[in-house]
């Protein structure tokens, strides 16, 4: 799986690493995945919610124990989704507020 581009569609380069590590890995817990690809288990932790927020792993809890699971890759498709629901959002926003961002910037240039 190429890191690189799971980067290009908008995931960090450590959020891409370790879902790629976790396909790999499959079922893991954070301290697995955190030496797998060399990064602190805080660090990892955090990323793997991110992952979980964002579709992309799911967690289970496995007697006292945390695991983590990956999702599969046509999850990308709803990441994707959400990222481009989001830049619809802000052009609207933008193009709402444009408008004043104008008026304020001609006012104090002149």
């Amino acid at each position: 799986m190429d890191v690189q581009f799971l980067e290009d569609i908008g995931l960090t380069k450590v959020q891409a690493r370790t879902y790629v590590k976790l396909v790999e890995l499959g079922a893991s817990t954070a301290p697995t995945v955190a030496k797998a690809i060399g990064e602190s288990r805080t660090n990892v932790y955090k990323v793997l919610d991110k992952l979980c927020a964002t579709g992309l792993a799911t967690k289970d809890h496995v007697k006292s124990r945390v695991h983590y699971y990956p999702a599969s890759p046509a999850a990308l498709e709803g990441f994707l989704q959400k990222q481009s629901e989001q830049i619809t959002l802000r052009t609207r926003r933008l193009n709402a507020t444009l408008p004043g961002m104008l008026d304020f910037f001609f006012a104090h240039s002149e």
